[in-house]
């Protein structure tokens, strides 16, 4: 069969990424042209539409309202059209197509094992992720999909579990725990190094949380280390600079191999695991579909999902 190429404009591609970043030598980058070939392609688009797109500065650009405006009409048309041209390759037994997903570290982990087998036979399908701790407008961004915890899923979305309940782990390594003693209540943690994460959504520190019975504690801890990136965290409790707040499905490997000790047990309660969720009202490609498909083809049989 000859190969079908979706008429979805390049160049259109290459303007919303630019908007995107507000930056001609980062959306080069992810574009993998020259940054003086992607000045070019916005010049040309001007030149065709008669009005101007973006509003340079020797170091950013910003979309003119005319360009905002050309991003929102087109965006959803475009998106169609590239729907229509995965079904017809789907209906020769090709599925095919970009999936972007807007994750936690975490929230990956917990996706990736569900999805190895359907990718490994389904060499034309490519996942993207973007590891974001913040709250994401998935449909605005332009992803396909998202995967938070259970209490921060956002209102018309479809969700599939992924995880059953999970809890926190806080660990450091059994010589951090040697040199500087185990604590016994969270309070105690004010004498510990922690590693902090920075929620980009308002710039704060996570705050610890613990529950033990009726009594719960959110705290700010002392900072050894503050990184916006749970993969980071995850590396520095293992390189013993101090004590990381991680769900426990993301350390239980070297909790059983011994590279790290968890503590505060007992102040840790299971809250929702992560979903996968997608809007209710978006029809899915093909590509998308078979994701889907997948996942829930995981679930339990008890599941009522």
């Amino acid at each position: 069969m000859k190969k079908i190429t979706s008429p979805i404009s390049n160049d259109f591609k290459a303007f919303t990424v630019l908007a995107e970043t507000k930056n001609f030598t980062k959306s080069a980058a992810i574009l993998g042209v020259s940054q003086s070939r992607l000045s070019q392609i916005i010049r040309d688009m001007e030149a065709n539409l008669g009005f101007r797109l973006v509003n340079r500065t020797t170091r950013s650009a910003s979309v003119t309202n005319e360009g905002v405006a050309l991003i929102e009409q087109l965006r959803p048309l475009f998106e169609q059209v590239d729907s229509v041209v995965e079904g017809i390759k789907s209906s020769y037994g090709e599925v095919s197509g970009v999936i972007k997903i807007s994750a936690t570290n975490a929230g990956l982990d917990a996706l990736l094992p569900k999805l190895a087998t359907v990718l490994s036979a389904n060499p034309n399908v490519v996942l993207e992720a973007d590891l974001d701790y913040g709250m994401v407008d998935i449909v605005s961004k332009g992803f396909d999909a998202g995967i938070r915890n259970g209490e921060n899923l956002p209102k018309d979305m479809i969700a599939i579990p992924l995880t059953p309940p999970v809890c926190t782990a806080i660990v450091a390594t059994p010589d951090y725990f040697r040199r500087h003693g185990i604590p016994k209540t969270p309070q105690d943690l004010l004498r510990h190094r922690c590693i902090n994460i920075r929620l980009p959504t308002h710039g704060g520190l996570y705050r610890w949380e613990f529950e033990q019975g009726e009594e719960t504690i959110e705290m700010e801890v002392p900072s050894a280390l503050i990184t916006n990136s749970g993969a980071a965290s995850l590396t520095a409790a293992l390189a013993g600079i101090g004590l990381s707040y991680l769900p426990d499905q993301t350390v239980q490997y070297y909790l059983q191999v011994g590279l790290l000790q968890r503590v505060l047990d007992d102040w840790c309660e299971p809250y929702s695991g992560f979903y996968f969720f997608y809007p209710s009202k978006t029809l899915q490609r093909p590509a998308m579909e078979l994701i889907i498909q997948a996942l829930r083809q995981s679930l339990p049989e008890k599941s009522p999902l």
